[in-house]
């Protein structure tokens, strides 16, 4: 069983780009540390924010390969010196537009090439200040995808939504992966609050109680 890390963090959320995906910035108190999660375009609202931190952002992570959510890394790199960070099965996805889906969306002309400077997998930790979050592998929606947890947060990328969760008719999406990625989400004992990949924040009791993908007395993983 992985154990959780320490946590104490405060999080901000950008929605950015044509599908409004959630760009996260996430700070640990203790230190004035800041993690880029899923930067998917650099619009005015994200330049602003991370030009106002770029001295203290060590980390860019990526919780899967998918254009709405990397789109603006190579930029948020190229201010900041932050490493870029994505599990091993997504990392393509940075340097070609067929498998991030941004040419297919007709997005292909603007997505900037960056290179993964970590790869992750399932049970690391990445080190903010004093914060510590848990890489959880949670294939489905891609078969990289991730969620980054600590006590009290999680986020979960395109696998966990309010209400929803994320498709698998795209390309490298798996069903049955996703089934077993909810399973274990299901499972986490702590009422965590969930910051997704689109949409309002949620939390855990709230999915288990009202999410149709997640209550137990209608799908039983």
């Amino acid at each position: 069983m992985l154990t959780e890390p320490v946590c104490d963090i405060s999080v901000m959320a950008i929605p950015c780009g044509p599908l409004e995906a959630n760009c996260y910035l996430v700070t640990d108190n203790a230190t004035g540390l800041c993690a880029v999660i899923d930067p998917g375009f650099w619009t005015a609202a994200v330049e602003k924010e991370i030009m106002a931190r770029k001295d203290r952002i060590p980390y860019i992570l990526l919780t899967h390969g998918h254009f709405d959510h990397i789109m603006g890394a190579a930029r948020v790199k190229k201010e900041t010196g932050a490493l870029v960070c994505i599990h091993s099965q997504d990392q393509a996805a940075l340097v070609d537009s067929g498998a991030s889906m941004a040419q297919a969306m007709a997005y292909y002309a603007k997505q900037e090439p960056v290179r993964a400077d970590r790869i992750l997998k399932e049970g690391d930790l990445v080190s903010l200040g004093k914060t510590e979050l848990l890489v959880l592998h949670t294939p489905g929606h891609s078969p990289g995808s991730v969620c980054f947890s600590c006590p009290g947060h999680l986020f979960s990328g395109d696998v966990l939504f309010r209400g929803s969760i994320g498709r698998t008719d795209l390309s490298g999406g798996d069903y049955s992966a996703m089934s077993a990625s909810l399973s274990r989400l299901l499972k986490l004992t702590e009422n965590k609050t969930v910051w997704p990949g689109h949409g309002p924040s949620t939390t855990l009791e709230r999915e288990r109680r009202e999410n149709p993908f997640l209550r137990q007395d209608i799908y039983d993983f």
